[in-house]
């Protein structure tokens, strides 16, 4: 039985919508799904909230922004990641190829909803904005226990919907400051916050799947003295340029990061060094080609980029030590006066002291 949430829906169950207002007051409930900080923790709450009260087996929550599915969450965490993957690409191709009202809202969202709730599934639809980031819309399934006809009659009430459009939205404006919160102002590339989380996430998943990664550090040559003669905002105008050159040359599945001041870090991801050399070596030319125009502070500049380069699980099989690595072959680079590719050796370094636990399994 598909249904969807529209005022007609729920016209002559007054009594059902005052049951959901004492319903989600009631112990603290909807407190508590605002304190979600992720969808997986609303999905359990609600699930668990749902179970017992309502005849709820099953809750699935789909995020999806521009017709793409982004995220999903199920409680109890029973479903294969194949079954729901092919319901993603159902509901995509169904969305797609519509030009109604985004769902949700307008007249055509009745419609809209019992064409993607699946045989057999209560479905609540809710079309999330906030404020001017892309629009959010969220799908909400419930599995109804069999043979009780009123379960789900609840989630079919305004209040109950107002009451998740308020959590989504909560938890959308959560996630784009989470999001904010790793992007660097300056060349809107990600930052060193963001750096620390994806190394970790990268190397493990090249341990787990025998995969090499690539990590390549790159310095711009000369922005200091740029600073100097041109003034600060010369060098922010050639920090955008550099990011911006970095993100066309790189691959769309590599993960750019500043660092901070004029280093940029770059993660590749299935790379080994062989590969990671042809990509730096066409980027450091790139770069040496241009000619930086810097508005009105004087003729366009041309400047060198320096990059050091370290290759998981070659160098090092630790994600702080793999950084280290990449470091020291960079500042080798720099040594030999710049404007050059460098991969990790440990010769670089014999006079310096490696991370703790790093010198016996770094090679």
């Amino acid at each position: 039985m598909a249904w969807s949430c529209t005022r007609n829906s729920v016209s002559n169950h007054d009594h059902l919508a005052e049951a959901a207002d004492g319903f989600l007051a009631r112990e603290g409930i909807l407190a508590r799904w605002l304190a979600a900080d992720s969808l997986s923790v609303l999905c359990r709450e609600m699930y668990g909230a749902l179970r017992e009260s309502h005849g709820i087996a099953r809750i699935l929550i789909v995020a999806q922004r521009a017709d793409c599915p982004i995220e999903w969450a199920m409680a109890p965490e029973d479903a294969s990641t194949a079954a729901i993957e092919e319901w993603f690409e159902t509901v995509s191709r169904r969305r797609s190829s519509r030009t109604a009202a985004p769902m949700g809202t307008g007249p055509e969202s009745a419609g809209a909803a019992s064409e993607l709730v699946p045989p057999g599934e209560l479905g609540l639809v809710a079309d999330c904005r906030v404020d001017a980031s892309p629009a959010v819309s969220y799908t909400i399934f419930c599995t109804r226990s069999a043979g009780d006809e009123e379960a789900g009659n609840l989630q079919a009430c305004d209040p109950f919907k107002s009451a998740l459009e308020l959590v989504l939205c909560n938890l959308a404006r959560l996630e784009r400051v989470r999001e904010l919160s790793h992007i660097d102002t300056l060349t809107q590339t990600f930052n060193r916050r963001h750096f620390n989380v994806r190394v970790t996430e990268e190397v493990d998943r090249a341990r787990r799947y025998g995969r090499p990664l690539s990590l390549l550090i790159a310095d711009l040559d000369g922005l200091k003295a740029l600073n100097d003669s041109r003034g600060h905002q010369a060098g922010d105008i050639v920090l955008r340029y550099i990011a911006q050159t970095i993100r066309h040359t790189v691959r769309s599945i590599d993960i750019l990061c500043r660092l901070g001041g004029d280093e940029f870090a770059i993660l590749m991801p299935d790379t080994d060094q062989g590969r990671c050399q042809v990509l730096a070596e066409r980027l450091r030319q790139t770069v040496a080609e241009r000619a930086f125009t810097i508005g009105g502070l004087g003729d366009p500049v041309r400047l060198g980029l320096s990059l050091g380069g370290a290759v998981f699980p070659v160098h090092s099989d630790q994600p702080d030590r793999l950084l280290w690595c990449a470091d020291m072959a960079l500042l080798e680079a720099k040594r030999r006066s710049g404007d050059r590719v460098v991969f990790f050796d440990r010769s670089y370094c014999e006079h310096l002291k490696m991370p703790l636990g790093a010198a016996d399994e770094t090679t």
